[in-house]
């Protein structure tokens, strides 16, 4: 039999390198496992939020961390669609893809493997109702997803996407005067280069409306960068000119340079993110720059027609649909408010302070679509849908 003798100092050290070993395995990381990625047939449904107020909380980073969320104005429903393109049209003009993405707005061709998801083309349909249909193929597919995902792991990448529009299918813009003789406009060419990093920079146990969660935190940081071209034909020759000298206002929804930071907080092997914080500086119509936070939880978690807020009163929108301008009534004695308007998305696209609810709310520059309108009195908050003609 061994004996092993221990004066007090190793006793303290063997204690600590015990407890240190206990600890470990009840407090490990959390990796995201394979069983995260979507698969064929899915459906996430999640809940967007809007204008989210605590911006320090969800930054908060590092080993063991402890967040909790628990206040959020719900303004829509959002679902990502995963389903088999070898089944639809696009199987021919992605022959390599696997999985037809539908998120966001638009849809994607995509590879999924048993540890990764990546984009290999993207679908156009209907761009700004001019009925153009493309479909765009990446050089190198761009990586969505891949796992195993931990803390300290990068996921980092880039594509580009250059597409042309004949200026014959834009109402008036092949005749446009760009002030060059002999010159006459043949075509657009948007070109939109994107990249992104996304850096595992926290793990712990998030309590998010009275459930708690052991996730990955996870910060990405996103860039895109739009121009828009004109080509010109000159005695027979084409040219490229940079469109924003001569269409100026008409492309500011269009063309620049956009930065994102968002937060998301993954679980080892749930498919959907418990909450995503989405952080965007914006200009209001009084020239004020100002960080907006939107973002989106789990279904599970919060509805879409759920306000865990202040209290919450009824507003009326007419005309709607609107084209020029709009007014805003209600039944309530409000001081003026503001109003914030929002993509099917939830990117945030216009907003006002000090609007009375009798006041004519100008969104003549304001592209055609639907929009959920916030209207925020100081004492309450109200949400509606507003289309734009």
């Amino acid at each position: 039999m061994l004996h092993l003798s221990l004066n007090n100092d190793s006793m303290k050290i063997l204690l600590t390198i015990i407890s240190t070993l206990l600890t470990s395995g009840l407090f490990s990381q959390v990796t995201v496992n394979a069983m995260s990625l979507p698969d064929v047939g899915d459906e996430l449904d999640y809940t967007v939020f809007a204008e989210y107020q605590d911006t320090v909380s969800y930054r908060m980073s590092g080993e063991d961390m402890e967040w909790s969320f628990d206040s959020f104005n719900a303004v829509n429903s959002q679902t990502e669609v995963y389903s088999d393109i070898t089944t639809t049209n696009f199987r021919d003009s992605f022959p390599e893809a696997n999985m037809l993405l539908a998120f966001g707005g638009f849809e994607s061709a995509a590879i999924k493997t048993d540890s990764s998801l990546a984009i290999v083309g993207i679908i156009i349909e209907g761009i700004e109702g001019f009925g153009i249909e493309l479909n765009v193929d990446l050089e190198e597919p761009f990586r969505l997803r891949k796992t195993p995902f931990e803390f300290g792991d990068i996921i980092e990448d880039a594509f580009e996407v250059e597409v042309g529009i004949s200026a014959s299918i834009i109402p008036g813009i092949d005749s446009f005067d760009i002030g060059i003789p002999n010159t006459t406009i043949d075509s657009i060419r948007v070109t939109t280069d994107f990249y992104k990093k996304e850096e595992a920079i926290g793990w712990g146990t998030l309590n998010i409306i009275g459930q708690e969660k052991e996730v990955l935190q996870i910060q990405e940081n996103s860039r895109t960068n739009t121009t828009i071209e004109i080509g010109a034909n000159l005695f027979g020759n084409l040219i490229w000119i940079d469109a924003a000298a001569f269409l100026g206002d008409m492309l500011d929804d269009f063309g620049g340079n956009q930065t994102t930071v968002s937060y998301k907080f993954l679980t080892a092997s749930d498919k959907r993110s418990v909450i995503e914080f989405e952080e965007n500086r914006v200009v209001d119509t009084l020239g004020n720059s100002m960080l907006v936070v939107n973002g989106r939880t789990s279904a599970e978690f919060l509805s879409a027609t759920q306000n865990i807020a202040s209290h919450n009163f009824e507003i009326e929108i007419y005309p709607n649909p609107a084209d020029n301008y709009f007014h805003i009534s209600t039944k309530d004695i409000l001081k003026s408010g503001s109003v914030s308007l929002y993509t099917i998305s939830g990117l945030l696209v216009f907003s006002a302070d000090d609007i009375a609810t009798n006041d004519n709310i100008d969104i003549s520059s304001m592209i055609p679509g639907t929009y959920i309108l916030h209207y925020n009195s100081g004492e309450g908050d109200a949400v509606k849908k507003l289309i734009i003609e």
